[in-house]
């Protein structure tokens, strides 16, 4: 059978919606269920005799028919124009008022959207400053991206220091610095007392958190274009930001890089070379600016690249592990050969 309910399970309809916060507030009952059905299959399975004893390698075909399936059926749900803009007005939406419901729509229908509301939705309990973060993080050591370019985010041409906090800080005011300092993609848990000050959104809580991460940079600096793994809640805490996004379907206007860099692509949306890659003139994108206060949701495998502005940019973000509809749609779109 070519299961096709599981299509249906990954659209934001009411139903489909309440059904799986149900499945969320009670998932560690339900996955106890479930452990508790497969060791019973399994327990069947390696104690019926000879006619099981190929029970594995039976489950890893299954398993393979099952991926190849829910391919095929991506393949044609998305060869009939279902679902090919993800965002048909070409505007991400904003809101200032965000419960799990409407999260959940955004994220089973893999749609960004803004939260506008500062007195409401905090990701600190208090407000965040370069003097706060000296005050409460000073003597922590961390690694710190440096660039002669203002590109970072990527493995090419950069360069890593081990310092703490402090040092970092003081390099960063100085107005004397001969390479641009980011400090970038550092674990909350580097800093005990910050992380003490974090306020996880309520609306997505009930999502499986895996990381959160600190970001202090300057204006001007710029993060290519690329695409995370993850379900990503970013609060802008000061300063602003600009980003321009790209729905996974563009994925081959943008021409991925391979090997260790393949989540990056070549192109550069701010300056295209279109003799290079000419394809991009077919790319559909969004831009959006969040101010400080504000929070963006950025779904798994949306591509997107990032320009600071004013002097000084902080943010903290929320990652989350992405429904499995985000998985297969990635399998299916991306280059053949790339390993997402």
């Amino acid at each position: 059978l070519k299961l096709q309910f599981l299509y249906f399970i990954g659209m934001p309809h009411p139903f489909v919606v309440r059904m799986r916060m149900i499945c969320l507030r009670n998932r560690a009952t339900i996955i106890v269920l479930i452990a508790v059905v497969v060791i019973a299959f399994l327990i069947m399975g390696f104690t019926g005799g000879g006619q099981y004893e190929n029970t594995s390698s039976a489950k890893r075909e299954q398993l393979r028919q099952l991926r190849k399936a829910l391919k095929e059926n991506m393949e044609e749900y998305l060869g009939k124009g279902v679902g090919s803009t993800f965002l048909p007005d070409r505007k991400v939406a904003t809101h200032t008022k965000v419960d799990a419901e409407i999260y959940t729509d955004h994220v089973m229908s893999s749609r960004p959207f803004i939260i506008d509301n500062p007195s409401i939705y905090k990701c600190t309990k208090s407000q965040w400053t370069l003097e706060f973060i000296d005050e409460h993080a000073g003597d922590d050591v961390v690694g710190i991206e440096t660039s002669k370019n203002n590109r970072f985010y990527s493995n090419e041409g950069l360069v890593k220091a081990r310092m703490s906090v402090s040092e970092f800080l003081k390099i960063f005011r100085s107005k004397e610095r001969r390479r641009d300092y980011y400090l970038a993609e550092e674990s909350i848990k580097q800093f005990p007392r910050l992380e003490e000050d974090v306020a996880e959104p309520s609306f997505s809580s009930a999502y499986s958190l895996d990381k959160t991460q600190l970001w202090i940079g300057a204006g001007g600096q710029v993060s290519p274009l690329h695409h995370d793994q993850w379900d990503n809640v970013l609060c802008q805490i000061e300063g602003n930001r600009s980003i321009t996004l790209f729905d996974p379907l563009q994925s081959d206007f943008l021409y991925p890089k391979t090997g260790i860099n393949r989540h990056f692509a070549q192109v550069d949306p701010s300056k295209p070379d279109y003799s290079k890659f000419p394809n991009f003139v077919n790319a559909k994108s969004h831009s959006v600016t969040l101010q400080a206060g504000q929070q963006l949701f950025i779904p798994a495998g949306w591509w997107h690249q990032v320009h600071h502005h004013a002097s000084v940019n902080i943010a903290v973000n929320f990652w989350y592990m992405p429904h499995i509809m985000t998985e297969i749609l990635m399998d299916t779109i991306l280059p053949v050969g790339y390993n997402y």
